[in-house]
């Protein structure tokens, strides 16, 4: 009778030991899923908190190809990282420099307005210019030169 007392606590310990494991894979991927959550929730929130709008008058683009784009959400920028398409070409950072109205870094703080002025020439008739901020938010415009 003792054997089979002693085969039911070696199948008692192997369950709990069982149970122990999954627990812990379970909590481990619980634990993976939810900082994969977070960091999703992290970018959706700075992107609704992002906005932006070119403000040129789209009839009247001056020669000298500059852009003014504000920031009209609630979250600060970083001009470094903002990109500019124009007729749906990508622009590097060498055919444009940006500076950011009223400071000397390019942090681009709520009402505060970037100025892009383009070093590439743009032939004369209809284009678009696309700015697209650090979190992908972004505002179109079409223009005339």
């Amino acid at each position: 009778m003792a054997g089979v007392e002693v085969s039911h606590i070696i199948f008692f310990m192997a369950a709990v030991i069982m149970s122990i494991s999954v627990v812990g894979m379970i909590s481990v991927n619980v634990q993976d899923v939810t900082s994969a959550s977070s960091g999703s929730a992290r970018l959706l929130s700075n992107q609704l908190e992002t906005d932006i709008t070119i403000i040129n008058d789209p009839d009247e683009i001056p020669a000298d190809r500059i852009f003014y784009v504000k920031n009209i959400g609630s979250f600060a920028l970083d001009g470094n990282l903002t990109d500019v398409i124009i007729d749906g070409r990508y622009k590097s950072s060498s055919d444009f420099n940006i500076t950011v109205i009223g400071r000397s870094d390019l942090i681009w703080e709520q009402t505060d307005v970037l100025n892009i002025t383009l070093d590439t020439s743009i032939s004369s008739g209809d284009h678009s210019i696309r700015v697209i901020t650090q979190n992908g938010v972004s505002d179109e415009m079409d223009f005339n030169i």
